[in-house]
């Protein structure tokens, strides 16, 4: 073993580097383990694709382009917005209204979207059944509940006609 650190440390010009390794081999991991070179580790740093403020949901189409479906407020009600992609994410559109959500039930929350195998959207979307879940914070404190008696509901949508229309959001029911 002792030989075989001198014989890397000669390739690698970096003693640090050997003492590493050596770690790594006495702990009984793999060779795998070595750190690059710096030169390597420069050259290899991630490309940044693109900025988007939300935190978009995004799913694969079978096209190959892409969705981002994200929740936002318009006016005093809220929205699952779309932005597309066709460049694998490097850029996207502007965020266009996808599915309008009712204010009646209460505030929306988390999302999860997949794809069927129609090649459909299947949607659900997260709702605190006014219970103060969700929301702006200085809304959330007038509206919270006690813990127990606050709930969040998993409501469901779906597209048709290559995403061109929109069932009606409902909850689902568990029983």
């Amino acid at each position: 073993m002792k030989y075989l650190l001198r014989l890397l440390a000669s390739i690698t010009g970096n003693r640090h580097q050997v003492s590493r390794l050596a770690y790594v081999l006495a702990s009984g991991l793999t060779l795998a383990c070595l750190a690059l070179p710096p030169a390597v580790r420069a050259a290899s740093k991630p490309t940044r694709l693109a900025q988007i403020d939300a935190r978009p949901r995004i799913v694969r189409l079978p096209d190959g382009s892409h969705i981002g479906l994200l929740l936002r407020y318009h006016g005093d009600s809220q929205e699952v917005a779309a932005i597309y992609s066709t460049d694998n994410g490097t850029s996207w559109s502007e965020p266009q209204t996808l599915i309008p959500l009712p204010s009646e039930p209460g505030r929306w929350g988390g999302m999860q979207a997949i794809v069927d195998d129609r090649n459909e959207l299947q949607v659900l979307v997260l709702n605190d059944a006014r219970t103060g879940v969700f929301g702006p914070e200085e809304e959330r404190r007038k509206r919270r509940r006690p813990i127990t008696e606050r709930r969040i509901d998993i409501w469901h949508t779906r597209s048709s006609e290559t995403r061109g229309h929109w069932s009606p959001g409902r909850p689902c029911s568990f029983r």
